[in-house]
């Protein structure tokens, strides 16, 4: 018969035998390199996969995996928009509209957009209202830019969602209507947008379009600051700074108000001393905000190139050891709980 200390810990060692090694979860689970998926999208793009073509095209067209190269970003894109491949088209308008690789042609432009949103790409009817916002290849007109933008929105579009808050609280092609406003910036801000976060805690900073809340401003600011988006990391340095929301802190105002003025942030490098400000005007937060959220749909094109099943791979594998390692330390303890038990009953040597 097996000793009692021995009994106490064989399932803990049966577990343990059959669980595959950190090594063998890495191998399984390993991510790929952006040389590797590169060569990956090359050999399905080449097959003629329309999707794997629209990848490779947006890889050239950021440099990721290969040097960047707008004249291979075009061929691409045009093999899988030819197919009939609704983003690659979209894709393929917004280079000929911002002239990338191509002669800048805003009729060719829009005539991509117009085929991707016969399709009801969302992504193509924020195209066609950035194309009407800006008056490229048609006339100049708000009111028809929110009216593709809204179209994209009621299909749950984040970043159409973001623009029409943003129309709302400057009454550009709508009335002025701050509740409005706060009510399509919390659609995006719920869907991750950042600067919709960051706007719907200005919003609750200033107490437009909702009950004034500091507390909520700087939960929303959070969650923007954490994502590395500098409005919201000086939104939320300043309010440190302040004690508005959060408990007045030197040292974590010095720590966000330094990460934003790390990003050339205006408001993080010159904050007013007056303890009643709140930083930056509305004004240059949008300034700076526009250009980074005008970055949020090219990036999250990217991610499909950059192998978004990778990153689902590496998640799932951190999830499993961290289960492996619950298991362990559950083990252990259920262990160690037998053998005090075992210890008690022994007979006393006194």
């Amino acid at each position: 018969m097996l000793p009692p200390i021995r009994r106490a810990l064989w399932p803990l060692l049966a577990l343990l035998s059959i669980l595959p090694s950190a090594r063998a979860v890495n191998q399984v689970y390993r991510v790929q390199t952006a040389e590797e998926i590169f060569a990956r999208t090359r050999a399905k793009a080449e097959q003629g996969d329309a999707a794997s073509q629209w990848q490779f095209g947006l890889m050239y067209m950021s440099g990721r995996g290969v040097a960047k190269d707008d004249g291979q970003a075009v061929v691409w894109l045009r093999k899988s928009a030819d197919q009939g491949y609704a983003f690659a088209q979209n894709s393929l308008g917004r280079l000929y509209e911002y002239g990338q690789g191509v002669n800048r042609d805003y009729d060719t432009a829009l005539g991509w957009y117009r085929k991707a949103i016969a399709q009801g790409e969302p992504g193509a009817q924020i195209s066609m209202g950035n194309a009407y916002a800006n008056g490229h290849g048609v006339p100049k007109d708000p009111k028809a830019a929110v009216e593709w933008y809204r179209k994209a929105a009621e299909q749950g579009q984040s970043f159409a969602q973001f623009l029409m808050g943003n129309a709302f609280e400057k009454g550009m092609g709508v009335p002025q209507d701050e509740r409005e406003a706060a009510a399509w910036y919390r659609k995006a801000a719920d869907q991750g947008v950042w600067g919709a976060q960051n706007s719907l805690g200005e919003m609750y900073e200033s107490g437009r379009g909702v009950a004034q809340d500091y507390a909520q401003a700087v939960a929303w600011y959070r969650k923007a600051a954490e994502k590395g988006f500098p409005p919201a990391e000086a939104n939320l340095g300043n309010a440190y700074k302040n004690g508005h929301g959060v408990l007045q802190d030197e040292h974590e105002a010095a720590l966000w108000l330094g990460k934003a003025a790390e990003r050339a942030h205006p408001g993080a490098q010159s904050t007013p001393a007056s303890s009643n400000s709140k930083g930056p005007g509305a004004a240059q937060y949008h300034e700076v905000a526009g250009s980074w959220v005008n970055r949020l749909e090219t990036l999250w094109r990217s991610a499909a190139a950059a192998g978004l099943g990778n990153a689902q791979d590496l998640t799932m594998a951190r999830l499993y050891r961290s289960f492996i390692a619950a298991v362990v330390i559950e083990s252990l303890a259920v262990a160690g709980w037998i053998f005090m038990l075992w210890r008690k009953r022994l007979p006393s040597k006194g």
